[in-house]
């Protein structure tokens, strides 16, 4: 268990200054966050690797969108039980942490999928345009 005394004083303070000092908090030794970053980086190439698959795009977009509309509910969880999983009690009552290490990379993975849409539609419809201009010229 940590003392106060030796805790910085940067992660004793009520509210945080800057997100890279929070993020130094962070005991990134712990095996459960190093399976969450590990996911976000899997999950980004996923998104890439499947910018073609749009209906595999709209599920993983719409089970991202649900993920952090739950957030809220599982910050409650895992502050309940914190414990069983981890060493320190990261998960606050604003919900600093859970918004940081799960929901902003959930967001980021939504606007590379949003933006691959953007890509798709634009490229559809400069075929469709093209369709239309060939079939002119043949009438």
């Amino acid at each position: 268990m940590v003392k106060v005394d030796e805790v910085p004083d940067f992660i004793r303070q009520n509210r945080v200054d800057s997100i890279y000092k929070f993020f130094l908090s962070i005991d990134w030794s712990e095996r459960w966050l190093q399976y969450i970053v590990f996911f976000h980086i899997t999950l980004l190439v996923l998104i890439i690797l499947t910018r073609n698959c749009i209906k595999t795009q709209i599920c993983v977009f719409t089970v991202l969108l649900c993920s952090v509309l739950s957030a809220e509910k599982l910050n409650e969880l895992l502050a309940k039980n914190f414990a069983a999983f981890a060493r320190q009690q990261y998960f606050d009552s604003n919900g600093m942490f859970i918004s940081l290490i799960w929901s902003a990379p959930v967001l980021v993975n939504c606007v590379v999928i949003l933006i691959n849409w953007f890509i798709y539609s634009g490229n559809l419809l400069v075929a469709v345009k093209q369709r239309e201009l060939e079939e002119k010229k043949k009438k």
